[in-house]
């Protein structure tokens, strides 16, 4: 899988930890604009906004190929377990309003779950077609080995 060289962050679009609708539309521009001049990867996260930033990822790509958009999005360290991870990948899927995620990730490590509960559901998302590639974020060397 080829990954776009450049693309767009969206913390902040939407809220950072909290839902805020003041600047929903202007990030759907910014978004469309970035598209239109040839950004190819959009990245965000079920955290940002309590899922606001997902909302607009979705309006801002639906005039546009899916094909064309690389989203990466990620699953927060309280949705690790094996269930919540199911869960939180369809909720993504429903607010970005996508049938995938191009690269799904662990946001960030969790202190209770450990990664051999977390990996056979992220493994089964890829075996589903939910998402087309697996990752870890803000992990360090010793948290990946």
């Amino acid at each position: 899988m080829e990954l776009p060289l450049l693309g767009m962050g969206t913390w902040g679009m939407g809220g950072k930890y909290e839902r805020d609708t003041s600047n929903m539309y202007e990030s759907v521009g910014i978004l469309q604009n970035g598209l239109e001049i040839g950004y190819k990867l959009i990245d965000v996260a079920e955290l940002y906004g309590e899922g606001l930033t997902e909302e607009i990822v979705g309006q801002a790509i639906k005039d546009f190929p899916r094909e064309d958009v690389y989203i990466i999005s990620k699953v927060w360290k309280n949705h690790l377990y094996y269930d919540a991870v199911l869960q939180a990948a369809k909720s993504s899927l429903e607010r970005l309003g996508t049938s995938y995620i191009d690269l799904y990730l662990v946001h960030y490590p969790s202190e209770e779950v450990s990664l051999a509960e977390t990996m056979p559901a992220l493994e089964r998302l890829m075996a589903e077609g939910v998402v087309r590639a697996i990752g870890v974020s803000n992990f360090s060397v010793a948290e990946m080995k």
